[in-house]
């Protein structure tokens, strides 16, 4: 018997943390309002419009991905935060299956039955003021008006169509697309393992098992601020001998990109997220590109990341999955890397699974992966189940005392008064005041400020040259029509560090 969940998980039973629940003032105020709008949209629908989030930014996948839907996921059943507000739940969501994958036909027929619902005000939901600009919205219309438009978005790509998402400041968690990049290498020190490996078998394994660890903090369940293009992020782990940082560059389509390097490895990024809208889900796919070099061969490792789905927005209880094949490949040996997400099915059934294989040229399996995402990855030769080796364990990382469900790793990274806020130039997230005052707890000084980095968001994305986008610290390389390639320049550490005066206005973003 080979090795298989069933197995291993039983070995595995105490590394796998508890799931993360929502904080009850979270759980709260994600009940309220959150419409979608197509821009440049009147009426209703047009005067709640409080900032705009990109659809194409559901987030980098895994991570990415689609943290602005999350506001219920729990292991327990909970209505979707969007069929509370249009007062949609009831009998129909208790009828609704705890998981599983809908049809385009069920989608379909679950918008008809709210839109419906809301026409004959059968509807109530909960109800909350809408303010916009001083004035009181009607919210009842602004719901029939605003869901209308959302029905007509049903089997559009979202970045084509040109849609975005209007939420109030309590969706929101203090961070940004860049730092939740950032969190894919929360468990960076598996990479370092793989470096170390002389054995090519072992060094994939664990460079796989680092791969699926980026999946680890995408239960978390609000969402990021939009970065605004030539916005940065950066982190720098001593310790762990990591350095990262990452640079928005345009938002439609969105594209962001990001190095970082470990001890024997570097790391480039490309996030291009396309989300497609299916009426009680949405499938969001990153077009982007990533590659690990190894500093000892220069041997590369490229893959890309499988698909997301935001599932049951209106009826049943909302939650992210991760599933399809991910292919490592590298440019100096045959070997590959094989690796299924499961798609999660009724009654939650094989949600979070991963399971892989690692082959040598011939195509013969040498190695056996196994594990969840959400918490850890173990290997076997084929046939040999008994003797498993832990790649990687997520562990209780998720910090008991943070109000907003942060991972260790990342608890830190808005808190005022730090080395990394000090040091951080202009461009930095750290210098976004509607993220530190919403860290800070002044949600209203955040949503004026919000406002105010929308605006600049706006205006900025307006005067970029869409088709030949350009960075400070990152190039084009390798231009096809297919896809561009980016590479670090390697300057920003240096140039960050010595900026003198002029160049801080000159670079000044918030």
């Amino acid at each position: 018997m080979l090795c298989s969940h069933a197995n291993l998980n039983r070995r595995a039973v105490r590394a796998e943390p508890n799931r993360a629940e929502a904080p009850v003032s979270d759980m709260n105020a994600a009940r309220n309002a959150c419409v979608v709008q197509q821009r440049c949209s009147t009426g209703a629908a047009g005067a709640a419009r409080q900032g705009r989030s990109s659809w194409g930014y559901a987030q980098h996948a895994p991570s990415a991905a689609a943290f602005w839907l999350r506001a219920q996921l729990s292991s327990k059943r909970t209505m979707s935060t969007w069929s509370q507000w249009l007062g949609i739940g009831g009998s129909a969501d208790e009828q609704a299956p705890a998981e599983g994958t809908q049809t385009a036909e069920d989608d379909a027929k679950t918008v008809e039955k709210v839109r419906e619902a809301l026409a004959t005000g059968q509807a109530t939901g909960e109800s909350h003021h809408l303010v916009y600009e001083g004035k009181e919205v009607n919210e009842e219309e602004y719901k029939k008006s605003a869901f209308a438009q959302y029905a007509s978005m049903v089997g559009m790509e979202m970045n084509q169509a040109g849609v975005s998402l209007s939420l109030p400041i309590f969706i929101f968690e203090p961070s940004t697309t860049l730092s939740r990049m950032c969190e894919t290498w929360e468990f960076s020190h598996v990479m370092n393992t793989a470096a170390e490996q002389t054995d090519p078998v072992m060094r994939y394994a664990y460079a796989s098992a680092a791969i699926v660890s980026g999946y680890a903090h995408s239960v978390r369940l609000l969402k990021p601020f939009d970065s605004v293009p030539g916005e940065t992020f950066e982190l720098e782990d001593k310790d762990l001998g990591f350095r990262y940082v990452g640079e928005h560059i345009r938002d439609e389509p969105p594209l962001s990109v990001a190095f970082c390097e470990g001890k024997g490895w570097t790391f480039t990024e490309d996030v291009q997220v396309n989300a497609k809208f299916h009426g009680n889900s949405v499938e969001i796919s990153n077009k982007g590109h990533r590659k690990i070099v190894f500093l000892d061969t220069g041997e590369v490792l490229t893959w890309r990341f499988p698909t997301t789905s935001v599932c049951n927005l209106f009826v049943g209880s909302s939650y992210v999955d991760h599933y399809g094949s991910l292919f490592i490949t590298s440019n100096k040996s045959d070997y590959e890397v094989d690796l299924e997400f499961s798609q999660c099915g009724w009654f939650e059934s094989g949600r979070y699974d991963v399971t892989g294989h690692i082959k040598d040229g011939s195509g013969k399996d040498v190695l056996r992966l196994v594990g969840k995402w959400n918490s850890h990855v173990d290997s076997c030769k084929p046939g040999d189940e008994e003797h498993v080796t832990r790649l990687w364990t997520a562990g209780e990382h998720v910090d008991a005392n943070s109000k907003w469900n942060y991972t260790n790793f990342s608890e830190n990274f808005f808190k005022a008064g730090t080395e990394a806020l000090k040091s951080a130039p202009p461009t930095d997230s750290r210098r976004r005041k509607d993220i530190m005052k919403l860290y800070e707890g002044h949600s209203k000084e955040a949503s004026e400020a919000r406002s105010r980095i929308e605006q600049i968001r706006v205006t900025r994305s307006q005067s970029l040259d869409k088709d030949n986008p350009t960075a400070r610290w990152f190039t084009p390389a390798n231009v096809s029509e297919a896809f561009t390639e980016w590479e670090y320049t390697g300057k920003y550490w240096e140039a960050t560090r010595n900026l003198t005066d002029e160049q801080r206005r000159e670079m000044t973003l918030f």
